[in-house]
């Protein structure tokens, strides 16, 4: 396995996910950290004209967060790390990234922060497991 794409919305669940990529590290190169901003938020935004300046600042927002947080420990293990914050529908989002970047697997959360209770995966990780024609691993909480 040469690449892993980690999609992530930054909440706390994701740690989970993180701590397994560095205790199972198992030769793999490299790590591509994905955050994808709603497209359904970015609608909502519209409505008031300031959509480009709200992307714009919650990209960078998002991108330093996982500059911050996410890249050192990954580095720290061994891993290259590349950062991508998108728009749009995360579980197409994550389709795309998966294809475009060629990543042999993704690991990512059962439930984010979209959780409902007695679900036992939610509706992104759902659609990504029938779709994708790679292998996922989803953590459950």
């Amino acid at each position: 396995m040469n690449k892993i794409l980690f999609p992530t919305d930054l909440s706390d669940k994701s740690e989970a996910i993180e701590n397994y990529l560095i205790t199972h590290k198992n030769g793999t190169k490299e790590v591509v950290v994905l955050n994808v901003i709603d497209q359904r938020m970015l609608d909502a935004v519209a409505i008031y004209d300031k959509k480009n300046d709200f992307l714009s600042a919650v990209k960078s927002d998002r991108q330093e967060e996982i500059d911050k947080k996410i890249v050192p420990k990954l580095k720290d293990a061994g891993y290259q790390v590349k950062i991508i914050v998108k728009e749009g529908f995360p579980y197409k989002e994550i389709l795309n990234t998966s294809e475009a970047e060629d990543v042999d697997v993704i690991i990512m959360n059962s439930h984010g922060k979209g959780h409902h209770q007695g679900h036992l995966i939610g509706s992104v990780s759902e659609k990504v497991c029938k779709t994708l024609k790679k292998p996922v691993f989803v953590f459950k909480e």
